[in-house]
């Protein structure tokens, strides 16, 4: 099976250019979407994310494929290309078990970026600074304080039970950017959902004495007339196409419920 692409790379970089948009593309490695002209399941384009590396004028890519009734979890396409100026070319490929294809890509650099701004505010409440009794409370603001969200430390760190802590607005955050792209990905195709729920898990650990959350599992319920191989592409699609996602060291998992 092959893929056609041809592809806009938005970069969201490790190394940051600014120099213009004739410059000469810098060493660096750089992630952001490709446009694909052809899918497998669909004439339509789409976009998904990619890794591209660049280094004296060479690049080498890769592409993490989650599909289902494979081998391996989160296998990853591979391959490698040339910089011309700001155009890329790439060509690759992806196998697991007895699936696979190959996969071609051509584009240029577009920079995109945008400022994301949350406000939090923390008083005492009149308690004594200890450790035992200063309040885990607080508000961020967002929208220019068009919305604000009482939050809280998790109960096992002396925080209110009833707000949400970090972990669990990392978790919605995930959660809540898969289905928007799950969405947005179905509506451009017009297939209609009827609902959407995701009783979404992540898994607080600790590693060697650092605690972090290494992996969080979707778990949608989605309402639709939509077929089975389908809706599995489309969640395949969301995820790459999920900022969060893409923006977090995180596995996610996508488990979709009945």
């Amino acid at each position: 099976m092959m893929r056609v692409r041809h592809a806009v790379l938005a970069a969201a970089m490790m190394t940051a250019i600014s120099a213009p948009a004739t410059a000469q593309v810098l060493d660096a490695t750089y992630r952001g979407t490709m446009l694909c002209d052809k899918l497998p399941f669909t004439n339509d384009r789409m976009r998904e994310a990619i890794e591209v590396t660049i280094a004296g004028g060479a690049a080498r890519y890769s592409h993490v494929v989650r599909l289902s009734k494979v081998d391996v979890e989160g296998t990853t396409e591979q391959g490698t290309g040339t910089i011309d100026g700001q155009k890329i070319s790439l060509q690759g490929g992806w196998k697991a078990g007895s699936r696979s294809y190959e996969a071609k890509y051509s584009g240029s650099f577009v920079r995109r970026s945008a400022t994301l701004k949350g406000v939090q505010t923390w008083t005492d409440g009149g308690k004594p600074f200890t450790y035992e009794t200063y309040p885990r409370e607080h508000t961020i603001a967002y929208k220019n304080g068009q919305q604000v969200m009482a939050t809280s430390a998790a109960p096992a760190y002396r925080g209110d039970s009833i707000h949400a802590d970090p972990e669990d607005l990392l978790v919605a955050a995930l959660s809540s950017c898969h289905m928007l792209s799950f969405l947005a990905i179905c509506a451009k195709k017009r297939l209609a959902v009827k609902s959407y729920a995701d009783d979404a898990v992540g898994f607080l650990e600790n590693d060697g004495g650092k605690l972090w959350i290494p992996r969080v599992i979707l778990r949608p319920k989605i309402v639709s007339d939509i077929d089975a191989a389908t809706l599995e592409q489309i969640h395949h699609l969301a995820h790459e196409q999920c900022f969060i996602a893409n923006s977090v060291k995180t596995q996610v998992f996508v488990e979709p419920q009945g």
